[in-house]
């Protein structure tokens, strides 16, 4: 299944969501002491998201009905007269937005306003949303000439108009101009969605530590709250305001970019590189021994690492013995050589259909080729072995030398991924280049390679000299 991120329109989202039930509008302004000790329904910490150790009535709405009207665990299976359904467990759900409302004004979408600031410049752009200056008298002066000081008002409703000036000024940027024109119904938004709790937590002992998420989102509810409440502010005030909370909610989505994409991101750090099972890291040295492109030889401590099921399973079935002792063989055969076990691993390599894959990396994963998929064609009987034998028509994909660079190995043991990574497989999709249908130069042969075929393919002719020379000084 894949997934996607999508643009929405965030108030028509806000509507669909807090009208069903599942969200909530968040009308109350609160800092996180007050909330350490009661926290409320309404505000950026409210126990709507779900409830943490501190509170006094701590997981209560674990089991609720689905009106939630009815709580606790020791409720599971009372029918609540309102919504007619049992007390269960239910969990939190990490979905439950919470929303902050600007009453009739609108702001960009952030991801939308990076195109902005793409097309028009972010020097450019932070001084169109500046609020506009007043006379001596106190009456707004706008700016006869350019855009400079309109206002975050102003910017809303001649958006169109003033991208159109600059893409004319930019003509490279008509592409992000007609992006932004596709998804104008997802421009402008007077929602502002306030993401669970669970994904921004707050630990209290000695002192309060709390997500930066909670920083942002501290400073947004309080703007928006004045906004909205203080109904003598003046128009510069207001568009002080606006140029404030557009430039917080523009920080609360950098945040969640930078949360998941960036090195430090959840996807980099906690999942790619996170520790990964039947996986290796071995330092790599020539295969020359007229091998295929996609063919690798492991060290017998390597293989057994990552197809340690496999032979545990293989054991079971042959001896006809529990798991356990069978886990104790493959132990075994970790600290000392087993013949038996090795004769397991050939058989394997021998009989598995398409061979046994086995995927190689090199960080960073970012250049075409920087992952393979591999077969392994031999196990040396060598448990002192630890090095992983591969080709040097891999090298250039993998920007890899014998120098005592090491590779990442994992072991695949699903079909439908095996069958994705083929793609990934330098002999079968690598050898032609992607990029121009001609052979890569990335597969073919080495400086070394040629330097060695050169030198052999000369080597007649320079013999061939040698005798003549020879001769002629017998000659002499």
């Amino acid at each position: 299944m894949a997934v996607y991120a999508v643009l929405k329109n965030l108030d028509d989202w806000c509507d669909q969501r807090v009208s069903s039930g599942v969200d909530f509008m968040i009308t109350k302004h609160t800092t996180i002491k007050k909330e350490l000790k009661n926290r409320g329904e309404d505000t950026i910490y409210s126990k709507r998201y779900g409830t943490s150790w501190e509170d006094h009535d701590a997981f209560q709405e674990l089991y609720s009905c689905y009106c939630g009207d009815i709580r606790g665990k020791f409720k599971t299976g009372v029918v609540c007269p309102r919504c007619h359904d049992r007390v269960k467990y239910t969990g939190n759900d990490v979905n439950t937005t919470g929303w902050l409302r600007i009453e009739g004004s609108k702001i960009f979408h952030p991801n939308l306003y990076a195109y902005l600031e793409s097309i028009i410049g972010k020097d450019e752009i932070a001084n169109i949303i500046k609020s506009p200056m007043a006379d001596i008298n106190g009456h707004i002066v706008m700016p006869t000439t350019g855009y400079h000081k309109i206002g975050m008002s102003e910017f809303v409703k001649r958006w169109k108009e003033i991208l159109e000036y600059y893409v004319k000024k930019k003509p490279n940027k008509k592409h992000l101009f007609e992006h932004v024109i596709k998804n104008k119904d997802m421009l402008l938004t007077s929602s502002i969605p306030v993401f669970s709790l669970i994904m921004r937590p707050i630990h209290a002992s000695n002192a309060i530590f709390s997500s930066p998420a909670n920083t942002i989102y501290n400073v947004l509810s309080k703007d928006v709250r004045e906004f909205n409440s203080k109904k003598f502010m003046t128009f510069l005030e207001k568009e002080d305001k606006l140029e404030e909370i557009q430039l917080y909610f523009n920080q609360i989505y950098g945040y969640c970019l930078k949360s998941i994409a960036q090195k430090e991101g959840h996807i980099r750090s906690s999942m790619m590189g996170a520790r990964f099972n039947s996986s290796t890291r071995t330092v790599i040295v020539p295969l020359d021994d007229g091998c295929d492109i996609d063919e690798i030889e492991l060290p017998y401590l390597a293989f057994l690492e990552v197809y340690k099921l496999e032979i545990i399973g293989f054991l079971k079935s042959t001896r006809n013995i529990r798991h356990n002792e069978a886990l104790r063989i493959w132990k075994d055969a970790t600290f000392e050589f087993s013949q038996e076990v090795y004769n397991i691993i050939m058989s394997m390599i021998k009989n598995t259909e398409g061979g046994v894959k086995y995927v190689i990396n090199r960080n960073p994963s970012i250049r075409y080729g920087s992952i393979l998929l591999m077969r392994v064609r031999f196990v040396e009987p060598n448990i002192d072995n630890y090095v992983m034998k591969i080709p040097l028509q891999v090298l250039a994909f993998l920007n890899a030398d014998f120098d005592g660079d090491a590779l990442n190995g994992i072991s695949i043991k699903s079909k439908d991924i095996l069958e994705a990574l083929e793609v990934n497989n330098p002999k079968y999709a690598m050898v032609i280049s992607r990029n121009n249908g001609l052979l890569s130069a990335d597969a073919f042969l080495i400086k070394d390679q040629v330097t060695i075929l050169s030198d052999l393919c000369n080597l007649p002719y320079r013999i061939a000299r040698q005798r003549k020379k020879l001769r002629m000084e017998e000659k002499r």
